[in-house]
């Protein structure tokens, strides 16, 4: 459709020329041509764009805590979810025991799961990631990761140690890989600010399918992928809320998040 609105007034005098940075506001989301009005030739004064698509998106959360808890999950991710100009992303939250649509027309793209899955509802999940979908699990304890077996075969779930009080930083990171790959330049690359309080130790077979995508620098995996099937699913050892780490409060987390949505949407 075109525009009427909103309008550049731009002042050009006779024999020059100029260069000008259109702004795309949110009234303009879905235009697809430029008009230049007001001089005499009117034959190239229309410029035809690509316009944006807008994207509604369904995901799903699967947790105990509550939107407005600033010390849970949920709390960060539906803030960091809003935060995309080209998407809406229409998040749904329920416990992992509750019934959840992962099929037909209300199939979700992209599911995370904060706490341990009953056995019938690991296989739904199990399911949904090999018919194509996208899975987060964000680890909380090592009962959790065993009630997702079915999903991340080949890694093997450790018991959390005394916190020693120190912290860890993700000291090796494959920039290759699409959930970072946005990070690859050099002025992006950092990720030493972001301290780690607490995270859930892993060990991931050799001749598992899995891939270690980021580690800390103790050598634990901080972030496995296992293919399963169509789809993924992707394992975070150490949370971003406050009491795991400094990662939903960096500048990190919401590019992070929306790479997620790249992948779940099968496009970049």
């Amino acid at each position: 459709p075109c525009v009427e609105e909103p309008l550049t007034p731009v002042y050009v005098p006779a024999g020059q020329s100029r260069v000008i940075r259109l702004p795309r506001p949110k009234s303009a989301a879905a235009a697809d041509r430029i008009v230049l009005r007001g001089d005499d030739a009117e034959f190239d004064n229309v410029h035809y764009v690509v316009a944006p698509r807008y994207e509604q998106i369904r995901a799903a959360y699967l947790g105990a805590d509550s939107a407005d808890d600033p010390q849970g999950l949920r709390y960060y991710l539906e803030r960091a979810l809003a935060d995309a100009p080209l998407r809406k992303v229409d998040l749904r939250a329920t416990r992992a025991e509750a019934p959840l649509p992962l099929a037909g027309d209300e199939r979700p793209k992209l599911v995370v799961v904060a706490e341990a899955a009953p056995p019938s509802v690991a296989e739904q999940l199990a399911s949904y990631v090999r018919s194509g979908g996208t899975l987060l699990a964000v680890l909380a304890n090592r009962q959790m990761g065993e009630s997702l077996a079915p999903l991340f075969a080949g890694v093997e779930f450790g018991e959390q140690g005394a916190d020693s009080g120190e912290y860890q930083l993700l000291g090796e990171i494959d920039f290759t890989h699409p959930l970072f790959s946005p990070f690859a330049n050099p002025r992006y690359s950092d990720f030493t600010k972001i301290h780690f309080w607490k995270h859930r130790p892993v060990t991931v077979a050799a001749d598992a399918e899995s891939k270690v995508v980021a580690r800390f620098d103790d050598q634990h995996p901080a972030i496995v992928e296992h293919p399963l099937g169509a789809g993924r699913a992707l394992l975070l050892t150490s949370g971003w809320q406050p009491a795991d780490s400094q990662l939903a409060l960096s500048t990190k987390f919401v590019p992070l998040i929306h790479e997620l949505l790249d992948l779940a949407c099968g496009s970049r």
